[in-house]
């Protein structure tokens, strides 16, 4: 994405908040319909690619950025931070409300959707299994990074982490992905 487009979404954004935090439903709606793909995918990697849960959580995500913005709490230029970190802070309380861990093991879910038939057949579900056995933080920076396309300053953010850690974590998955993957083969 060039920088002039990051401007101009990163304006529109400003501009759509402005408006939601005057309850206007629509603006909040287009910033909505805006992230909804990105933080649906983001969370369906966090969660083991649960697709019901996936759905559930994203929901959650978005009425509490929507009572966030109205109550005035949504003080941040960037909300695609701001609503990556409410979709972050989520995951980790439903694992902890359920007690749950982070699965490593090979539990893949049955192949029955069309997406699912099309990651298959494009070879891309290698990689997807791969990137599920990173450690939790890096499979969050290569998600965040390759499949969402945030940058490395939006990340940190996300990640309440620095840029420095932030390049150390995309590293060691990269890595860990490269050897994951060469096992495969």
């Amino acid at each position: 994405m060039s920088i002039s487009k990051k401007i101009i979404d990163s304006l529109s954004d400003k501009i759509l908040v402005k408006k939601a935090q005057r309850a206007d439903k629509d603006a909040y709606g287009k910033l909505y319909m805006k992230y909804l793909d990105q933080i649906y995918r983001y969370i369906y990697f966090r969660v083991n690619m649960n697709r019901s849960e996936s759905e559930d959580l994203a929901e959650i995500v978005f009425i509490r950025a929507w009572n966030k913005i109205r109550q005035g709490s949504f003080k941040n230029d960037n909300f695609r931070a701001f609503i990556y970190r409410i979709a972050r802070n989520i995951v980790i309380d439903s694992y902890r409300k359920n007690n749950k861990t982070a699965r490593l093991e090979e539990d893949v879910p049955s192949l029955e959707t069309p997406e699912d038939t099309y990651l298959q057949k494009s070879g891309q579900k290698e990689l997807l299994l791969a990137i599920q056995k990173l450690f939790d933080e890096q499979k969050q920076v290569v998600t965040l990074k390759f499949i969402d396309g945030a940058n490395n300053e939006e990340i940190a953010q996300i990640m309440n982490k620095s840029n420095q850690a932030v390049r150390a974590l995309q590293h060691r998955g990269l890595k860990q992905l490269k050897i994951l993957l060469e096992t495969k083969n």
